[in-house]
């Protein structure tokens, strides 16, 4: 069989029959090759015996849903899907950027009646965009159910159009109007065109669809940086966003793991040798986290991983959260991130961990003349972000420090609220799937939202 590598959809193909052809070789091994080197006349019993044990090896297999989920069977774990399975309106909208990115957004128009609905399916209802984080996308947000604290379903149900994110590159925004995923150039971007074109092109679209002059915001993590440097580059778009709702963002890295990180970073100036070389690229490819949403749920699932490891090793590289993320919650988790996205915009970081600001990206002192008539890239201009803003953020979070939202908050001239979470355990991956997120950051953010929506109070 010829199969041609390069799609997601190929790669797929591949390795399910790259692993349909081992399992063909075992099974040949045990069994096949020691049977026909005795005698046929005496080998039918034994024949016979092994087809029948085969038969009901093939029946477990193929009706397991773990091994059905590994190898593809059944429908894929998409948004809209996961949506739709708990009752909830979903829709796709396409949103073009300056430069060519086809952008993807799933919309929940409204919500189901709940402990969070307020208003009618006609009702006007204010909306809001929300912006996933690094190797995320919009599945995310309601890969928890509505009753156990997904942010897309509660913020519905509060009352709001939701419009989730998916900046390009991820596996709903991996189209151009003239390039390819396997182009270079298709890579060739870091958060600043995801704030500058992604999201500036977002909130264009959802104003002129929805008819209202205003869109609420929430990012989350380094889905906070595209709001703070769409209204820094371009200020006009203050008259088009309401309230901003930061959580634990990711735009300073000055405490970012303690700042021991921070000695790595000549690395990101070093890349610039080899930028010419290895051009734009994505940090995951398509067919790795294809094979990372099959493999993993099965990998992490409690039945599998007895010893914890899965969970054991989020706590090490993330924070120990004491319990808000089980280990069950994994396997749900896996089924949609990683997501595949631009290497260069995990250089971007790099370089602001090494250099201690939040600037534009870094081409290197000579391209830098060129492009910005400078040697160092100029530092992004938080005094022109006018709308109001709230930042949550986690006490011991290592990723998001309160270090590094403070400094965001000191250069922003309407902070309207800066907010502990009121949990000392709390941790960055929390703000997505922890149980107990609803009560402890979504209603905060929903009366806030109430308050600039309607005029309640928030207190």
């Amino acid at each position: 069989m010829k199969i041609k590598i390069g799609s997601r959809r190929n790669s797929g193909k591949f390795f399910k029959t790259l692993l349909a052809y081992q399992m063909y070789l075992v099974i040949s091994i045990l069994f096949v090759v020691p049977l026909g080197q005795s005698e046929v006349q005496e080998s039918t019993a034994s024949y016979s015996y092994v087809y029948e044990w085969s038969r009901r090896v093939s029946d477990y297999l193929s009706s397991s849903p773990i091994v059905r989920r590994f190898l593809g069977g059944g429908e894929p774990v998409t948004t809209p899907r996961l949506i739709q399975l708990q009752g909830y309106p979903c829709e796709a909208h396409q949103v073009t950027t300056e430069d060519g990115f086809i952008i993807v957004m799933h919309r929940i128009p409204y919500g189901l009646k709940g402990p969070h609905q307020k208003h009618s399916p006609l009702h006007s209802r204010p909306p809001i965009i929300v912006f996933h984080g690094l190797s995320q996308s919009s599945a995310d947000w309601v890969i928890n159910r509505p009753n156990e604290d997904a942010l897309g379903f509660y913020l519905a149900d509060a009352g709001y159009d939701v419009w989730l994110a998916n900046q390009r590159g991820n596996a709903y925004s991996n189209r151009h109007v003239s390039l390819t995923t396997a182009d270079s150039a298709f890579w060739e971007n870091s958060i600043h065109e995801i704030g500058v074109y992604d999201l500036t092109a977002m909130i264009n679209y959802t104003t002129a669809y929805t008819g209202q002059p205003r869109v609420h915001f929430i990012g989350y993590s380094s889905g906070c940086s595209p709001l703070l440097i769409a209204l820094a580059k371009r200020p006009e778009y203050n008259e088009k966003v309401g309230l901003a709702i930061l959580t634990a963002p990711g735009a300073f890295f000055n405490g970012f793991f303690f700042g021991l990180l921070r000695p790595t970073a000549v690395g990101a100036s070093f890349y610039r040798v080899f930028d010419n070389l290895l051009g734009g690229f994505p940090f995951f490819s398509y067919a790795l986290t294809n094979f990372l949403h099959r493999i993993l749920p099965v990998l992490c699932h409690p039945k599998v991983d007895r010893l914890g490891f899965c969970l054991i090793l989020i706590k090490v590289l993330l924070g120990d959260d004491h319990g808000f993320i089980t280990q069950d919650k994994l396997s749900l988790i896996t089924m949609v991130t990683p997501n595949a996205f631009s290497a260069r915009i995990l250089i971007h970081d790099w370089q602001m961990i090494g250099s201690g600001g939040f600037h534009e990206y870094d081409y290197g002192i000579t391209k830098n003349k060129v492009i910005y008539g400078r040697a160092q890239p100029p530092e992004y201009n938080l005094t022109n972000v006018r709308v109001p803003v709230s930042i949550m953020v986690g006490a011991k979070d290592l990723l998001g420090s309160p270090l590094d939202a403070k400094s965001v908050a000191r250069k922003l001239p309407n902070l309207v609220d800066f907010h502990y979470v009121q949990h000392l355990h709390f941790q960055h991956v929390d703000f997505c799937y922890a149980k107990g997120v609803g009560r402890l950051v979504y209603s905060r953010a929903v009366r806030m939202l109430d308050a600039y929506s309607y005029g309640n109070s928030y207190g």
